[in-house]
């Protein structure tokens, strides 16, 4: 019997360990937890902070700059400058590409700019007479007309059906 009371309380002994290291395990689970908990907290602080700083500078910015990013001046400049409606969209994608102002990029455009606009204007002198000439149809009496004169006779089947329907209607003479 003396073994089964000293057995009894080392079982004690062992079983409180065993209790004291559950609680222990549960206790660094919750820190874990919590740690985590706090963790994504302090990342979602950190991830408002950076947009509220963004969107200040953005404000701040905002004012000397519009939406589609030119400055009060490069507006100026393009309604000041004799460019072209076409030409004014090349003018700021140019100046965005190379990151410089819209007055420097025209400057650095402008040969291409005096090309379009020497073709443009030659353009418009060749179409001053109207829209584009075609081919008058000659009627059937024309036909008939030019025959009866020169003796010529038309070359295509439309135009002999046409000078036979004139001769027709015209009768006998």
């Amino acid at each position: 019997m003396e073994k089964e009371t000293t057995e009894v309380p080392a079982l004690k002994e062992q079983n409180e360990t065993e209790v004291e290291e559950e609680e222990s395990d549960e206790q660094e689970e919750e820190s874990v937890e919590e740690l985590k908990r706090r963790l994504t907290k302090a990342e979602e602080l950190a991830q408002n902070q950076k947009l509220r700083a963004e969107k200040a500078e953005r404000k701040a910015k905002g004012s000397t700059e519009i939406k589609e990013g030119l400055s009060d001046t490069d507006i100026l400049f393009l309604a000041k400058t004799n460019i072209h409606d076409d030409d004014v969209s090349d003018v700021i994608r140019w100046a965005k590409n190379d990151g410089i102002s819209v007055k420097e990029a025209y400057a650095q455009f402008k040969p291409i700019l005096d090309t379009r606009t020497e073709e443009r204007t030659s353009a418009s002198v060749t179409h001053t007479k109207g829209g584009a000439r075609g081919t008058n149809k000659v009627s059937g009496e024309d036909l008939l007309r030019k025959a009866e004169r020169t003796g010529e006779v038309p070359d295509t089947d439309e135009g002999m059906m046409a000078l036979a329907t004139a001769r027709r209607l015209a009768g006998p003479q």
